[in-house]
């Protein structure tokens, strides 16, 4: 993740996951809901402990969250695509991760629309999409198959395979990169926005300190005023 990632402790990820989950509006929508919910969480959240966030913070964490599972969730498709070829090397996810998982239908939301043409990337099955856990291999050595005579192919067929399944490697990793990309964007975002406030406090203090120098100002003339008024009458 990146360096500017904001924070925040296991328990402030449970209670928000637990509030996101009452809460329909986000859950069956997919919306952020509102400015006055996202505050009475950040509420509940801050009374936890430091660290300290404010709503937009508190969703940048929601988001940095879900994106992370769901790259884990493409990840794991990516090294099980061919048959289960590395079982050992994909990820494994905790309780809470699978709960918010199954919460947000993000297995879902990663398949293709069934009964549609393919452009690129690859049928994803959820059996070989996803795979919470590994599955343990038997203790017994796998008997070898019998060689079995293998058709005769042409060699155009051979490469136009080949260069389908590069295709859809390329695909795969393009995705990767626009999640990513989304990523660095969404921040960018929330930077500006406190740029914005930084310079509205600036504003603010401009104006109290034009507003203190007039008013010192205006004094001075008064105290002028009089001291003239009081060497004339002498």
């Amino acid at each position: 993740m990146a360096e500017n990632r904001v924070n925040a402790t296991s328990e402030q990820i449970e209670k928000l996951i637990s509030l996101i989950a009452s809460n329909k509006q986000i859950v069956t929508s997919r919306s952020l809901g509102t400015a006055k919910y996202w505050n009475a969480v950040a509420n509940e959240l801050n009374a936890l402990g430091p660290p300290i966030h404010n709503r937009n913070e508190l969703k940048e964490i929601w988001y940095d969250y879900c994106d992370t599972l769901k790259d884990q969730l493409v990840d794991n498709y990516v090294k099980n695509k061919d048959a289960g070829k590395y079982p050992w090397d994909l990820t494994n996810f905790t309780p809470l991760e699978k709960h918010v998982i199954d919460m947000m239908c993000m297995v879902k939301s990663l398949q293709p629309i069934p009964n549609t043409r393919a452009l690129g990337l690859p049928h994803m099955s959820p059996v070989k999409f996803v795979s919470y856990e590994v599955q343990p291999q038997p203790s017994q050595e796998p008997v070898p198959p019998e060689p079995q005579p293998q058709p005769e192919t042409k060699t155009t067929v051979g490469c136009v395979r080949n260069r389908r399944h590069r295709y859809r490697s390329l695909a795969e990793l393009q995705l990767l990169e626009l999640r990513k990309l989304t990523k660095v964007n969404r921040k960018l975002c929330l930077l500006k926005q406190k740029e914005l406030k930084v310079k509205n406090k600036q504003l603010l203090l401009m104006k109290q300190r034009l507003k203190m120098d007039f008013e010192i100002a205006q004094k001075r003339l008064e105290w002028d005023r009089e001291m003239a008024g009081v060497y004339k009458y002498k």
